[in-house]
């Protein structure tokens, strides 16, 4: 471990095969493709990193876990292409993130669960692409989320937009929660508070947000302060109720005199 050194300059490691874990306890910034190719790297600790520049860690084919300490009051930027093609990458603290770059973790394969990005502002295009094994995402101050930044991740399933009213999420196009044959994620639902999910679920505004692909897949959520997930715990949601039907019983037609089934009715 490192404790002396706070700035860690560009290109400094790039390329070392030697390394495989390393610590620097004190490093609050990492430079542009300061460890781009190192191979062999497998764990870094990074407890007080506020920066990680383009390309830092690029190509890091065997980085697994990235140590971050969690510091709710401090914030982190990741950028362009920081993690990309870290291909067994699936540890990594993004709770504190305030802005996520371009391609950040694109090719990220293992990178999986919960990601909790409530502090994120902006992120870029293409930055979780293929990122297959995530599952949740909660956002509450998001603003803009670049094309393409979802692509392929199959497995997402829960986006949680906790937006307030006046912070408004906008998409850079109709193309972001997709798989690469332009189709929506199969099975993903994105739930808005009560006081938002009119807004996003007109035609007008939804168009104007490069929200309407995803109005069908949208729900409200009935508690504002439902369980959410995050980075770090494995609760699941309380049940949710999609306000425009209301339930009914359904029976099985062969079992009666042959009277037509229920409907699903609208309030």
């Amino acid at each position: 471990a490192t404790s002396d050194v706070e700035t860690i300059d560009e290109s400094a490691f790039a390329g070392c095969k030697s390394l495989n874990e390393v610590e620097f306890l004190e490093v609050t910034s990492i430079g542009a493709n300061a460890f781009t190719g190192c191979e062999n790297l497998n764990y870094i600790g990074i407890p007080n990193c506020k920066e990680i520049k383009d390309g830092a860690f690029k190509e890091c084919q065997n980085l697994e876990c990235v140590e971050k300490q969690k510091q709710p009051e401090k914030e982190a930027y990741i950028y362009n292409s920081a993690f990309q093609n870290c291909s067994k990458l699936y540890k990594i603290y993004l709770d504190d993130c305030k802005t996520i770059g371009d391609n950040a973790f694109e090719n990220c394969y293992k990178l999986s669960g919960n990601l909790n990005l409530n502090r994120c502002t902006s992120i870029g295009k293409e930055a979780f692409k293929n990122c297959s094994k995530i599952e949740k995402l909660t956002l509450e101050n998001c603003t803009k989320i670049g094309s393409d930044a979802f692509m392929n991740c199959g497995k997402l399933q829960h986006v949680y937009i906790k937006n307030p009213m006046e912070i408004k999420c906008r998409l850079d196009n109709d193309k972001v929660f997709h798989t690469e044959t332009n189709e929506v994620i199969p099975g993903i639902l994105f739930y808005f508070n009560s006081d938002t999910y009119a807004h996003y679920t007109n035609e007008s505004n939804a168009r104007k947000l490069n929200w309407f692909p995803y109005i069908e897949y949208m729900v409200r959520m009935v508690d504002p302060n439902q369980v959410i997930y995050t980075s770090d715990d494995g609760k699941k949601i309380e049940e949710i109720v999609i306000p425009k039907f209301k339930a009914v019983t359904v029976f099985d037609v062969s079992q009666t005199t042959g009277e037509p089934l229920k409907e699903m009715a609208e309030e």
